[in-house]
């Protein structure tokens, strides 16, 4: 299915190019559909990495932890981007994309994904702005895991005392 000016432009990192790059870069994508569970990118893929932009519905993002088996760590819906990591640096995270409803993504391949980025450096500050969100997000996260990890040390002492 051939992927227009239109639907390139519902991702927030592509509004505001000129259509020409839009059309562009859509001459080199293609449209897929995925139904609920259905995997859109696994760890073990052969596939040259991409890019995938989601046109409809919602997609998870899993990391396998072993005994813990697949753990949710990410999500997101219409306008999100998925795999933009790899497309940068090139290493695949090992996570699985899955389709958590009825998915229409479109698949932008790596170079040109790269490619964009160094012809418009919009697109590369507005991936700059996102990626220091999800920084911040995690920092956070680690953050407040240490403060529960005090916490437990702190619940910890207090049991022991009583111990004795």
């Amino acid at each position: 299915m051939p992927v227009t000016v239109a639907q390139l432009a519902q991702a927030r990192l592509f509004q505001n190019l000129p259509p020409a790059a839009l059309e562009s870069l859509g001459s080199h994508c293609t449209c897929l559909d995925h139904g609920p569970g259905e995997a859109i990118v696994g760890p073990s893929d052969d596939t040259p990495p991409c890019v995938f932009l989601i046109l409809k519905g919602q997609v998870e993002i899993l990391q396998d932890d072993g005994p813990a088996g697949l753990v949710r760590v990410g999500q997101t819906s219409q306008g999100g981007l998925v795999g933009e990591f790899t497309a940068i640096d090139g290493v695949r995270g090992g996570c699985t994309v899955r389709a958590v409803s009825v998915t229409r993504c479109i698949s932008i391949p790596r170079s040109v994904f790269r490619n964009l980025i160094e012809q418009h450096p919009i697109v590369a500050l507005r991936l700059l702005h996102d990626m220091v969100s999800v920084i911040r997000r995690l920092n956070n996260r680690v953050a407040s895991l240490q403060g529960a990890h005090a916490e437990f040390e702190r619940i910890r002492r207090d049991l022991f005392r009583y111990m004795v």
